[in-house]
């Protein structure tokens, strides 16, 4: 546990470093659908029937991978203000926030697996930056409650 606790003054750092990974993937598929171009998957065989379907936009119009991009430009945003500053309320913030995109994830994996039986590479590589981000904001989060204790 002592090796985790000296890894935390880097999981900022570690989140930009995600969420600017994050931000490349969800630009790349934000692009595609703006362009119509094919999206080049690798591993899997199913990113353009995702990316076509019903669920890959919000109220008819707003496509999820657009979210994708807010989301990891708002999450890069809070981890750069939390290695500046150390705020406890950034680091709720990005846990909030963080959590909001690990359900969002679930879904739209159990979307891909129960209802469209077809996987994009780059969702799968989103959702799993998503729950990584998720597990190093509540560490971040959980910093602030082992500091209390001592």
């Amino acid at each position: 546990m002592s090796k985790i606790k000296a890894l935390i003054p880097f999981f900022p750092l570690i989140i930009m470093i995600l969420a600017g990974i994050g931000l490349l993937d969800a630009t790349y598929l934000a692009f595609n659908y703006f362009t119509a171009g094919d999206i080049k998957c690798v591993i899997t065989s199913g990113c353009d029937v995702v990316a076509s379907s019903s669920y890959a936009v919000w109220f008819g119009f707003i496509p999820v991978s657009l979210g994708g991009v807010f989301f990891y430009f708002v999450t890069f945003l809070l981890a750069f203000l939390i290695k500046e500053s150390n705020q406890f309320i950034f680091k709720t913030s990005l846990l909030i926030w963080s959590i909001v995109a690990v359900l969002i994830s679930m879904w739209l994996t159990f979307v891909q697996a129960f209802i469209l039986d077809a996987y994009c590479f780059y969702c799968l590589i989103s959702a799993g930056l998503s729950l990584f981000i998720f597990g190093l904001a509540l560490g971040l989060w959980q910093e602030v409650k082992i500091k209390e204790k001592i």
